[in-house]
């Protein structure tokens, strides 16, 4: 079980932005999410909860969210770039979620799935950037790391 994560944005200006899931340890449903992934046994299995942190960034306060945000607002362009899914991850998991939907279901939809995708890649890289962040490194160094990454691939 786990708590539904707010979405944050990173905005360049106007109505370009890009959004993933967060949530702040100091609000409620920071505290209750906590309490699931440590103190409550049988609710979620561990490889669930690693999955769903992967994707999900955990900030510590409102102020390091709005900061990293403002930090990374100016490369949306260059962050979009990166964290695009290519054709072949759309179809996989298309075909992964046919065993669980209909065909004809929004949720199986490439331009859903699409987002789905952009979502959870965007909060990986934010969790990068988090963890630059707080140890008072530069975050944009980790769009290089992620262009190399995608060079290779």
């Amino acid at each position: 079980m786990v708590v539904t994560p707010n979405s944050g944005f990173i905005r360049k200006g106007g109505s370009d932005s890009l959004a993933y899931y967060c949530l702040i340890e100091n609000t409620v449903a920071g505290r209750v999410q906590n309490l699931f992934s440590t103190g409550l046994p049988l609710l979620a299995n561990a490889h669930s909860l690693d999955e769903f942190y992967n994707g999900v960034v955990l900030f510590h306060s409102e102020e390091e969210k709005e900061q990293l945000e403002f930090l990374l607002g100016g490369q949306t362009d260059e962050i979009r770039k990166l964290i695009e899914p290519k054709e072949h991850e759309i179809a996989g998991l298309a075909g992964r979620m046919a065993m669980d939907f209909n065909s004809s279901d929004q949720e199986v939809q490439p331009s859903n799935i699409r987002y789905m995708l952009l979502q959870h890649t965007l909060g990986r890289f934010m969790n990068e950037c988090l963890l630059e962040y707080r140890s008072g490194y530069d975050v944009t160094s980790v769009i290089g790391r992620w262009q190399q990454k995608n060079a290779r691939n």
